[in-house]
This record gives C-alpha cells, sequence and structure tokens, in this order.
C-alpha cells in the first residue's frame, strides 16, 4: 500500500526534532566564529581510535616525560653547575622530582582495566571564509573524557595531552566563537554531539 506524498510530508513535518537528528544528512557539525566564519566538521571523517584505557593512559605520561626530558637536556638542566638553578627547578619539576613516576605508579593503582576512560577522536575541519571559499584544515585530534571519571583522573588526561598545542598552530583557529576560542569549542561540540557520557573538559 503507497501513502500519498502529502501524508508523507505531513508525517515527517510532525516528527519530533530528536528524531530528524538522527538522520545522517542532518549530522554533520558546524561552527560559526563571531565574524561569520564557518568551521564544518563531517561525520563521515571522524576516526575513532581504539586507544583509550589505563594502559593507554600511562602511555600518555610517559610520552610527556620524554618530552620533558629533552627539553630538559636542551636546557642544559643536566649540568651539575645549572640543575640547581631556580630556572631549572620551577621548569622541571615532574622531571627532577621524579613525579611522573608517582603518576604512573596511581594509575596502575586504578580498578579501571578493562574500561575505557577517554576517546581519542580524529577529525578534519573545512574552513570556509567570508567570500565561502572552503579550505580543508589539518587533521586535528581530541579526548573525549568520561563524565563520572574522579576529578584528578580527568586533570592527569589533560596535562598530557598536548593535541591542541599542534591544532592552534593554524591560523583559523584564532577566531572566536561567543566567549571562547573556536578550537576549544568544535571539540567540546564533537564531544558532545557524537559520544554520549563523554566531555572535552
Amino acid at each position: 500500500m503507497k501513502f500519498p506524498k502529502k501524508i508523507l510530508l505531513i508525517l515527517l513535518a510532525t516528527l519530533n526534532i530528536s528524531y530528524v537528528k538522527a538522520f545522517p544528512w542532518n549530522n554533520d557539525l558546524t561552527v560559526k566564529t563571531n565574524l561569520g566564519h564557518k568551521f564544518v566538521i563531517k561525520e563521515s571523517t571522524l576516526i575513532v581510535s581504539d586507544k583509550g584505557g589505563k594502559s593507554d593512559l600511562i602511555d600518555l605520561i610517559e610520552k610527556g616525560r620524554q618530552k620533558e626530558e629533552k627539553q630538559y637536556f636542551i636546557a642544559g638542566c643536566h649540568n651539575s653547575e645549572r640543575r640547581f638553578e631556580g630556572f631549572c627547578k620551577s621548569q622541571f619539576y615532574s622531571y627532577e622530582t621524579g613525579y611522573f613516576r608517582a603518576e604512573k605508579n596511581s594509575v596502575e593503582k586504578l580498578k579501571l582495566d578493562d574500561e575505557i576512560i577517554y576517546k581519542e577522536i580524529k577529525f578534519r575541519p573545512i574552513f570556509i571564509d567570508l567570500n565561502k571559499n572552503k579550505t580543508p584544515l589539518k587533521t586535528s585530534t581530541v579526548l573525549c573524557i568520561r563524565d563520572n571519571l574522579d576529578p584528578w583522573i580527568k586533570l592527569l588526561i589533560l596535562k598530557y595531552d598536548d593535541s591542541y598545542e599542534e591544532m592552534v598552530k593554524e591560523k583559523p583557529y584564532v577566531f572566536k566563537s561567543g566567549k571562547m576560542f573556536v578550537g576549544d569549542l568544535i571539540r567540546e561540540k564533537i564531544c558532545k554531539k557524537y559520544y554520549d557520557g563523554f566531555s572535552y573538559i
């Protein structure tokens, strides 16, 4: 049995908006800047990594330790004459005190062995300028953190998430949307729109 076209249109018009949002053609993300530029993130381009467990957080901490160690030697703080200078002690506190080890030990004690504590999502926005010219930007990453974690775990993930540093090197991300920098807002909206129970903080 075929429904008359008019009836089908009426049914579609009366659908609850939450159901309409579930259709794939309406599920891309658009963020506007205060000046009228647009960033479009297509859902089909999002790539979710299988990382995000306790062991991956330990790897993030180790990556941070290696990064600080490299800067420590570049700054010459391994030299016995400089090691106890104020700059070296303040700039490389975690490396000097072995704080990285304490952080990893704290994470290892968590009873979260088989649980996902954050989602690593890669995305590539399309920037649309005021003349409607479209420019694909570089692929960026956001860590969407599980909402019901203890605050100290969330802060630890954020501390070692260096993906934002790479993202903001591209000029379009200097714009603001409302009171937020557009890069922060994009990351916040990706987590909120696509991953229930996970947030960008």
